[in-house]
């Protein structure tokens, strides 16, 4: 072990704690306190809703757990695709729904259907005219149905300003969101969290209950202090209207759970009834 990497890790956290910055990755406007970092990241515990929750998509990376509430729901929104549809596939097996994947052509799945229409874009905040095109606009130009919808999103960061754009009318419309959220070792620069990830959550769950949560087990975890947290997360949220009853789970672990990469250890995260403590325990 390198002796001087170690001491100045130890002497980081130690600063970190008393809200001296020495970070490179929180340089622009100091520390978030740990105590808010840790309050909103409370806010995602998941949630039994009174849906039993099913697996779509098969094991492995693509395959996520979505409350057993899908009749009715007309169509799927699926940006971000990485060539995998068996997500998509499997909801038009099942549910004779329609999905709509956008992403680069290099990115776009080989073996779509008549029930998966491709676009050659990028989703974000706004459309360009060129390789963007904003959630909104999106769904406006697809969408063939007035009915509920699914989101299933997963680009690499785009994600929280995405949805910070998208109108609350249009969030509504989806029954339930599946998300990949992607450098959640930010929440520690006070700039980032103020401005995108504390409004990022605010709009989501004032519309939606998280129901799941799988820590994606490809990139490890960041510290703050003692604290410890997946960089990268899965959620499963369903729109408030739909849930029975909420009571709070311990732990994210669900046995329908599979390790987004088969070679690396999975992980899971528990959540302490006392003293707002937010544990991981690796599989």
């Amino acid at each position: 072990m390198d002796v001087k990497k170690a001491l100045q890790r130890v002497v980081t956290k130690q600063l970190e704690e008393i809200g001296i910055n020495l970070s490179r990755n929180t340089t622009t406007t100091g520390l978030t306190p740990k105590n808010e970092v840790l309050s909103l990241l409370r806010r995602i515990r998941p949630q039994d809703n009174g849906h039993k929750l099913i697996r779509v998509g098969g094991p492995g990376d693509g395959g996520y757990l979505i409350p057993d509430d899908v009749t009715g729901i007309s169509e799927c929104f699926s940006p971000g695709s990485n060539k995998l549809s068996n997500f998509e596939s499997e909801i038009a097996d099942r549910w004779q729904i329609k999905s709509y994947i956008c992403d680069s052509i290099e990115e776009k799945p080989s073996d779509l259907t008549a029930f998966q229409d491709f676009t050659e874009a990028w989703v974000g905040p706004a459309t360009d005219g060129e390789n963007y095109i904003s959630l909104t606009h999106w769904v406006e130009e697809k969408s063939q149905s007035q009915g509920d919808l699914i989101l299933q999103m997963d680009i690499e960061g785009a994600e929280f300003l995405t949805v910070l754009a998208a109108s609350k009318q249009l969030l509504k419309r989806f029954r339930m969101v599946v998300i990949e959220l992607h450098f959640l070792e930010a929440l520690k620069n006070r700039w980032a969290y103020d401005q995108i990830y504390l409004p990022f959550f605010d709009k989501l769950l004032k519309e939606f209950d998280v129901v799941h949560l799988h820590p994606n087990n490809c990139c490890g975890t960041w510290s703050y202090g003692d604290f410890e947290f997946p960089r990268i997360i899965e959620l499963t949220l369903h729109r408030k209207d739909r849930s029975i009853y909420l009571r709070p789970v311990s732990s994210s672990r669900n046995e329908l759970d599979y390790p987004c990469v088969d070679s690396s250890i999975d992980l899971s995260l528990n959540f302490s009834e006392f003293g707002n403590r937010i544990t991981v325990e690796w599989d």
